[in-house]
């Protein structure tokens, strides 16, 4: 039998932002309606978002009244493997999909929102679309989207939110009102990469300089580049980084992020920084690139990952350059000994601040 009270599922709204508003609706807590629907299984301890079986789903549907396949579109994993170009599987991470950092219960991150859009919402959601990494902003407010509470800094939890609070839009650690939050305005880079991502995802391919290149491409591509950016702006010395410098790329290491943490872990603040650079990469194109290198006489294996797959749209502009540098009889040189660098140092800052807000109560 179906719920007495329905709950519409909104457009473009997250799988979890309406389990949340269901139970709110109905008057419960959301581990307990969850815990009613899909008795012993833990459902808030895993990424909602991403979907769920088909068998979860069809009792989901005749508890709700809902169709399966409105849940299905709700969920991240259509989209999430168009951007792949494969199949994804559960225990990895999803590229360009910010990862919740679950532990239990508890997140380190990965939920943004924009305070305008809950403001005008009669019902507020949380947007399918603020799961992705490239979403940094909100086009219709013009504002940078907000990842933390900006009163106890505490991620954005609203699966931990209780009846009492009737609606979405709280803090689940101090119950400040996110609709009132005072979002900073946006930078046009970032938003101009985010206008391309959408367009991609809606046409199925994108813009590489002047070479329209497949959605899958176009996005390992961005990718790659945004850790290029981090590469070069921690070698700010180096030859490559004048060059890249020289293209038009803001590759100031100050202005960008000093963790190692790959981009679906980045707040929106850094990763603002890193997609505004990019989007410059992307529209030169290739031969701009490939012209550094070769300037910089940079080698492959100096600024590719171990074990990642060049881009096909950048294999060419790799071809021209050597993969090692020729080997150097000279021994190396142990470290000398003295304080560590400043760079390490917020590294290790930053780190211990994450873990220690994710232990938040």
């Amino acid at each position: 039998m179906a719920w007495t009270i329905h709950t519409p599922l909104q457009p473009d709204e997250s799988m979890s932002s309406w389990l949340i508003r269901a139970a709110l609706h109905q008057g419960c807590d959301p581990m307990a309606l969850t815990g009613s629907v899909w008795p012993g299984r833990r459902i808030w301890t895993v990424d909602v978002d991403r979907g769920m079986s088909n068998d979860h789903l069809q009792t989901l549907s005749r508890a709700c009244g809902i169709e399966e396949a409105h849940f299905k579109r709700a969920a991240l994993r259509v989209d999430a493997e168009r951007i792949a170009g494969r199949f994804l599987i559960d225990t990895e991470g999803w590229p360009w999909v910010l990862t919740l950092g679950t532990r239990n219960r508890r997140r380190h991150g990965g939920q943004q929102f924009c305070p305008g859009c809950l403001a005008s919402d009669p019902h507020p959601y949380f947007r399918k679309q603020w799961r992705f990494a490239w979403h940094v902003a909100c086009a219709r407010h013009d504002t940078c989207l907000i990842d933390r509470c900006l009163t106890c800094e505490a991620p954005i939890t609203p699966h931990r939110l209780v009846a009492e609070d009737r609606k979405l839009a709280y803090c689940s650690h101090c119950h400040t009102d996110l609709r009132q939050m005072r979002a900073s305005p946006a930078p046009v880079n970032a938003l101009a990469f985010q206008h391309a991502a959408d367009q991609v995802m809606k046409s199925g391919s994108g813009l590489f300089g002047a070479k329209a290149v497949p959605i899958a491409h176009w996005f390992a591509t961005a990718r790659f580049f945004c850790g290029l950016i981090r590469t070069v702006a921690h070698r700010k010395t180096s030859k490559l980084a004048v060059e890249i410098r020289d293209l038009g790329v803001d590759v100031n290491a100050g202005h960008l992020p000093v963790i190692g943490l790959p981009l679906e872990r980045l707040s929106v603040s850094d990763r603002i920084r890193l997609l505004g650079a990019a989007q410059r990469l992307m529209i030169l194109g290739s031969g701009p690139l490939q012209t550094a290198l070769v300037r910089s006489a940079t080698t492959a294996t100096s600024i590719r990952r171990s074990g990642s797959p060049l881009p096909v749209p950048l294999q060419e502009a790799f071809s021209t350059i050597p993969s090692t540098r020729r080997s150097s009889k000279r021994p190396r040189q142990p470290r000398a000994p003295g304080p560590r660098s400043e760079q390490a140092v917020k590294g290790a800052w930053m780190r211990l601040q994450r873990k220690a807000k994710a232990r938040l109560p």
